[in-house]
């Protein structure tokens, strides 16, 4: 039985997993072509599924497992210039995990 605050978070979880693939159509799209960076998502999505395993868990897996949780910025104390973690927002998570995505597929011929 389905309550309703187990369809509230499904229901989030789908908003959010929308959200996370137009953000990686925008970062994979090149020169405004859209629809062809959406064609290649599709198929990668496709892949997956046929490999037997869920692409949105999938998907998501990977971005947990590569993102940063912090970031070294660098502070001047008396004239000194340190190297200190931040934290990141979960915003800025996410996009340096796709961009590490985008920069290991670089390059890389499909088989």
């Amino acid at each position: 039985m389905v309550t309703k605050k187990n369809k509230n978070l499904k229901n989030s979880d789908s908003i959010f997993f929308s959200l996370v693939l137009k953000k990686f159509i925008s970062l994979l799209m090149k020169d405004g072509k859209k629809s062809k960076a959406e064609k290649i998502l599709k198929n990668i999505l496709i892949k997956i599924s046929l490999k037997g395993y869920s692409p949105t868990r999938t998907l998501i897996l990977a971005l947990n497992n590569v993102k940063p949780f912090v970031e070294v910025r660098n502070v001047r104390i008396k004239g000194k210039t340190f190297q200190v973690p931040f934290p990141l927002k979960m915003s800025r998570q996410i996009n340096s995990s796709f961009k590490v995505f985008l920069q290991t597929t670089k390059g890389k011929k499909k088989n």
